[in-house]
């Protein structure tokens, strides 16, 4: 059976959804790259049946003024994370810690691009349809806050139980235990409370 979250046993409990909130986040951000390159297209279509000269690659609407670092930052970072869950290895410091830099990244583009909108000086045939568009973006944008807000509260709670269980059990760490059993067969699933014994103590409990 296909486990849609990683067998990282931190990520088990609530806090796996986190991984639901970060599929959503991108799905919406395929939405607005859909958004923006029909504006692109658009826009270009729109600059020819001008009857004065008005570049694309300059004004509000210009790509890299409004979207594109932004753009490029969340691409680099859900690569980060979509190779080091594949490897079973995401840790939750470094998806509460990302979150929350993603999030302030995003509203502050949210605001940004709306304010930059709404102060455009330049007017062209088409300028309504084009802050309508622009508009649209900043809801997506706004919608992508939201998930990574989201995302970060299932980190803290996944940072939350994994200091709580780093902390236990005799200071040891209790996931490799659980991994290390995992591995000869001996642990199905997240081990409970009452049923966990250090690998150290199942070995001597062998050896007896």
């Amino acid at each position: 059976m296909v486990q849609w979250y990683p067998r990282d046993t931190r990520w088990h409990g609530v806090q796996k959804h986190y991984f639901n909130a970060s599929t959503f986040k991108s799905l919406v951000l395929i939405a607005y790259v859909i958004l923006i390159v029909v504006e692109s297209v658009l826009m270009r279509r729109w600059f020819r049946e001008e009857t004065y000269d008005l570049s694309t690659t300059e004004g509000p609407w210009f790509f890299w003024s409004r979207t594109g670092i932004y753009l490029i930052i969340d691409a680099v970072f859900s690569l980060a994370m979509a190779y080091f869950t594949w490897k079973n290895n995401w840790h939750p410091v470094a998806a509460l810690v990302t979150s929350i830099l993603l999030f302030c990244l995003w509203v502050a583009a949210c605001l940004l691009n709306t304010f930059v909108v709404y102060s455009n000086e330049y007017s062209f045939k088409h300028l309504d349809e084009w802050r309508r568009i622009a508009y649209g973006e900043s809801g997506l944008q706004a919608t992508i806050s939201v998930c990574y807000f989201v995302m970060m509260g299932f980190a803290a709670k996944a940072v939350h139980d994994w200091r709580k269980n780093k902390t236990g059990m005799g200071g040891r760490n209790r996931r490799v235990d659980e991994l290390v059993l995992e591995e000869r067969g001996e642990a199905k699933g997240r081990v409970s409370d009452a049923e966990f014994v250090p690998y150290g103590h199942a070995e001597q409990g062998r050896t007896v």
